[in-house]
């Protein structure tokens, strides 16, 4: 699921009230909210995650494969580490606006 940006927030735009009511429709800044939500959520929970992982490869002493293990292991571990910094990265570009922009399905989160 992609998540939010602050541009995203920034720039979502909510469709009127039926004739007669003030302020935006209900729905609409309802299931903003719950995608506000959603995104804050699993972003949190991924930092969470992230920063009980090693910050770089620089900091981690290399691997030392058992006796008969071939290199594998540690090319395992090193891939895993590379995507770990990826995802870090993509989770800090977006939480400081430089991240892709979400498409999203309805209309009204168009500008």
């Amino acid at each position: 699921m992609p998540h939010l940006t602050p541009s995203d927030i920034r720039n979502v735009a909510f469709r009127k009230p039926a004739f007669g009511r003030r302020g935006y429709d209900e729905q609409d800044v309802d299931e903003f909210l719950d995608e506000v939500e959603s995104t804050i959520s699993a972003l949190t929970e991924e930092l969470t995650a992230l920063r009980g992982q090693p910050a770089s490869t620089a900091t981690v002493a290399p691997v030392v494969a058992p006796a008969g293990v071939g290199v594998e292991p540690q090319v395992a571990i090193l891939a895993q580490l590379e995507e770990i910094k990826a995802r870090l990265t993509r989770i800090e570009a977006a939480v400081s606006g430089g991240g892709p922009r979400s498409p999203f399905g309805d209309p009204m989160f168009r500008s």
